[in-house]
């Protein structure tokens, strides 16, 4: 969902529920653009919003242990979708070198949030980085034509903790 990333700051809570919102939003992105493709461009956006349903699955105890507000889930999902509906038009080759282009920001991103995430909560911080590389490894893969491209989301779907 491509924007332009915010830069991190000091206040790590603030972080966190951004994250956990944006991977809700995010799930009903890439949902809602897989309705628009076709072809192997179905897999690869179902595969992308179950990684991004997992992620924020892990992340959300965190956020409700801790009592933060965060946006209505409708609300987030409708963002997404409304992301989603503004680059419709975007062919799949064109959106895979977008992401590859973009998202590797979000890495940058959750590393610097990494080193700031306190101890008790690095165990999902760090499955918010991974998930995030995972993203970025298969979204080159599909761009270079790869027949394992969806090798790293599976990897990370298969290591990361069912959400309940």
């Amino acid at each position: 969902m491509p924007r332009e990333p915010d830069p991190f700051g000091i206040d790590y809570l603030n972080e966190l529920v951004r994250c956990y919102e944006g991977e809700v939003a995010g799930e009903a992105y890439f949902a809602a653009l897989a309705t628009w493709h076709e072809g192997s461009a179905v897999a690869v956006l179902r595969r992308f919003a179950e990684v991004e349903r997992v992620t924020a699955a892990t992340l959300l105890p965190i956020v409700r242990q801790r009592g933060l507000a965060v946006a209505d889930v409708d609300d987030l999902r409708a963002r997404g979708e409304a992301n989603a509906a503004a680059e419709r038009s975007i062919g799949w080759d064109d959106l895979i070198v977008e992401m590859c282009e973009y998202y590797p920001r979000y890495v940058r991103e959750f590393e610097l949030m990494l080193a700031i995430t306190p101890a008790e909560d690095r165990a999902a911080v760090q499955l918010l980085l991974d998930h995030e590389v995972a993203l970025v490894d298969t979204a080159i893969g599909v761009r270079a034509g790869r027949p394992d491209a969806l090798a790293p989301v599976d990897r990370f779907l298969a290591t990361a903790p069912s959400p309940t």
